[in-house]
């Protein structure tokens, strides 16, 4: 059964109150005593006494989401010594390094999708993100531009998913931070990326080495992607975020020359 509590505890922002002090004040606003609570809870007697005395000072987490849930409070309302009592945040853990970490609703949701997909999705969701990490990191256009060579790709008769080769033009970009470390630019053809990048987009590429996770270009038995580098278990394939689109096997045999690395966005710029 769970308690209403409609009105929180006032908090003092100067002053740090303790679980035992907070779960002094949400027992007493109930009128409730430590064995109710106790038998309303499933949390042993003995524990809550621990608690109230102050004589634990990292509790566990699965009791303080059973007190929390009983109370009708945030976790994090019980353990962040200088919260103020607005339910932002409705569930929390402790990470590898023992700090406590909250989630919203929103991220929670997040978190239990994530862990409902099989291997494959997870892989592609923990590469969007990592993609997404590197969108539009640029600096506040300043009304300059830059001349970068561009890499068209050119599709091929036969299908529009493959490409022969790039046409190589000049493009004017935003003078950003991303720009000046750039050595030339493609633009994305098809949707083999999205939602990360779309088609038409401007990507700015680096000659350096393409690491494993890395968006690249890329040229496989002379025909030309732009794609996600997966080297792992002796097995290299340039992969997809869009599922929609195959991912494609690189083999021993195959001629297989890297470009560059994918750096980022770019800008267009009326010159």
């Amino acid at each position: 059964m769970q308690h209403e509590c409609k009105n929180l505890p006032s908090m003092d922002n100067n002053r740090r109150k303790t679980i035992s002090e907070k779960l002094h004040e949400l027992k007493a606003q109930a009128g409730l005593t430590t064995a109710q609570v106790s038998g309303q809870t499933g949390v042993p007697r003995s524990t809550l006494n621990k608690l109230l005395c102050g004589a634990t000072h990292r509790p566990a987490l699965q009791t303080m989401e059973k007190l929390a849930r009983f109370f009708n409070v945030p976790v994090r309302y019980l353990l962040d010594d200088h919260m103020l009592p607005e339910p932002e945040h409705e569930i929390g853990a402790f990470d590898a390094h023992c700090r406590f970490i909250t989630l919203s609703e929103r991220e929670t949701a997040l978190v239990e999708g994530f862990r409902r997909l099989n291997e494959r999705d997870k892989e592609v969701t923990e590469r969007l993100v990592a993609v997404c990490e590197t969108i539009d990191k640029s600096e506040p256009y300043s009304g300059k531009v830059v001349a970068l060579p561009c890499h068209y790709l050119v599709p091929r008769e036969t299908t529009r998913q493959t490409f022969d080769s790039f046409v190589t033009r000049r493009i004017a970009v935003r003078a950003d931070e991303l720009a000046a470390q750039a050595d030339f630019a493609v633009v994305m053809t098809g949707n083999a990326l999205n939602p990360a990048y779309a088609r038409g987009d401007i990507l700015g590429v680096s000659h350096r080495k393409v690491k494993h996770g890395e968006i690249g270009a890329f040229l496989l038995n002379g025909q030309a992607y732009i794609r996600q580098l997966y080297i792992q278990r002796g097995r290299t394939r340039l992969d997809t975020i869009n599922r929609a689109v195959p991912n494609i096997p690189v083999l021993p045999e195959d001629e297989f020359v890297s470009l560059g690395a994918v750096i980022g966005k770019l800008h267009p710029a009326r010159v």
